[in-house]
């Protein structure tokens, strides 16, 4: 959002469209947008070299937070507590603020990821000695997020060590700028421990705890100083594993390589509770939306599966994205997230009332179990054959559950990795809606702990619309039927404790 990027601006969020894109968001009540900051490869280069022809080999304006001149990039920076003294792209900072500070009047969180690693050609960015000033530089591509002698943990000559001072600078004066603002968070690296085959994920880690230094130190004192993210998909390498961090964020919903996590799969997996306990659980990238030429392509439908199975299961931030926000499923799954949005905060239009009351005094639960809330519903992954048009779809869902509140949401579907080849193991739900047999929950029953007056809803979580409603005394420990209207691809239901004066029988 912060960088111009002029051929782009009807399909990214750019500096010249994001107060538009920021707008649309707020208006469908989605809250929370990502931007990268540091490069270890250049954006505009990597999209000049790919255009057909290819364009000229420069990179986009302002796109790093170091000075470009006649074909090099500045390294020379000097940390003082003036960025005007410090040889710093000033531009950078100031259209980079400007994108904060539009996001904070907009009430939208920016999860400023402050390093990116792997992505791109290290050939033709910021930190390769031949594209530098005086040749500064990192030696290996490894060394932009690990440190140079991985034993001792330590830089041990130039050019490195003037490289990492000068990547120290850019991120101390990342948060020193932009602390003020308190709907920013810090995310360390993007995929840090989906590193090259140099590293492993101990020494990235190992690096990333030097970063929290560099945040810490810059960040304002507590209470009012930031939450710290690190994104982290193996064991050694998530936010449990790193000091003073309070978020593990994960991409994409699976991942078939051994030890290594997807967002849905790493809160299914009950041998992490303990080490996660204090530490929330961000969904920040899924396969993206926008793609042509590619058969499944992505849905709307599909993201609002992820989104909802993970936000339901305890997850703490949800963050999709478009290659093209242009695209008709891109629009569609924006208003279909502010959706979600509503009925997690407490500030429903669409569906008064039925909207979740306290979302931090919900906890992940199950059904199905002697002491559950909820019984009869069809085993997670299961493939019981529900639909004829298809005839592979699985079952998924999650609850979660307070003592006045429970709340179940079910989608079918099968995972895949497409796009993607074969060998992929990023792996994503596609949706299995029923056109011809439509689902139906006919044995779903409910047991409240607290007698009393109780709604029951059954809700679309495609346009919020409540299917069916039922209110009544419910007594406590007593199992009663709520089956569910038909439904085309997934569903959620609500139970909440009223007043008594609310029931009639």
């Amino acid at each position: 959002c912060h960088i111009a990027q002029p051929e782009r601006d009807d399909r990214y969020c750019t500096l010249a469209s994001y107060p538009s894109v920021l707008a649309t968001l707020s208006a469908q009540r989605n809250n929370v947008i990502r931007l990268w900051t540091v490069f270890n490869h250049s954006p505009g280069r990597e999209f000049q070299i790919r255009k057909s022809p290819p364009g000229p080999d420069v990179p986009f304006a302002d796109e790093q937070p170091f000075k470009y001149v006649n074909g090099k990039w500045d390294l020379n920076v000097v940390d003082h507590s003036d960025i005007n003294q410090t040889n710093l792209n000033v531009t950078y900072f100031d259209n980079l603020e400007a994108v904060v500070r539009e996001a904070f009047c907009r009430d939208i969180v920016v999860e400023l990821t402050l390093l990116d690693p792997w992505d791109g050609e290290w050939s033709r960015g910021p930190f390769h000695p031949s594209n530098t000033v005086g040749g500064i530089g990192f030696g290996a591509k490894r060394q932009f997020l690990s440190f140079e002698n991985l034993s001792t943990k330590q830089d041990v000559g130039d050019p490195v060590t003037k490289a990492r001072a000068a990547q120290k600078v850019a991120v101390t004066h990342l948060v020193r700028r932009l602390k003020k603002y308190p709907n920013v968070l810090w995310e360390v690296a993007n995929e840090a421990d989906l590193m090259l085959s140099e590293v492993t994920p101990a020494q990235v880690t190992d690096f990333q705890k030097a970063v929290v230094v560099w945040i810490r130190e810059n960040d304002n004192p507590a209470p009012g100083d930031h939450p710290i993210m690190v994104n982290g998909h193996q064991a050694g390498a998530f936010a449990w594993d790193v000091p003073f961090a309070a978020l593990n964020s994960t991409h994409y919903a699976f991942n078939s390589d051994a030890g290594v996590y997807g967002a849905i799969e790493l809160l299914r997996d009950a041998t992490l509770v303990a080490a996660r306990a204090n530490h929330g659980v961000a969904f920040n990238e899924n396969k993206a939306l926008g793609i042509t030429g590619v058969t499944p392509a992505l849905d709307a439908n599909d993201v609002r599966s992820e989104a909802w199975e993970f936000s339901v299961a305890g997850g703490a931030l949800f963050d999709a994205f478009s290659i093209n926000r242009s695209n008709t499923e891109a629009v569609a799954a924006t208003t279909q997230l502010g959706i979600l949005r509503q009925f997690l905060r407490n500030d429903s239009i669409v569906i008064p009332g039925n909207y979740i009351w306290s979302l931090a005094s919900m906890q992940p639960t199950s059904c199905n179990g002697s002491s559950d809330w909820c019984k009869n519903v069809q085993a997670w992954g299961s493939g019981t054959d529900l639909c004829p048009d298809h005839g592979d779809e699985q079952t998924f869902w999650a609850t979660f559950k307070t003592a006045n509140q429970y709340a179940l949401y079910i989608h079918h579907g099968i995972m895949t990795n497409s796009p993607g080849n074969a060998t992929n193991p990023f792996y994503r739900y596609e949706a299995r809606a029923c056109s011809s047999g439509l689902y139906e929950e006919t044995g779903f029953e409910v047991r409240v702990s607290l007698g009393g007056c109780w709604r029951v809803s059954w809700i679309n979580p495609k346009d919020g619309v409540v299917l069916r409603s039922t209110t009544k005394t419910l007594a406590a420990g007593s199992w009663s039927p709520y089956p569910s209207p038909p439904y085309a691809h997934d569903i959620v239901v609500l139970a909440s404790k009223l007043l008594d004066t609310q029931c009639s029988g």
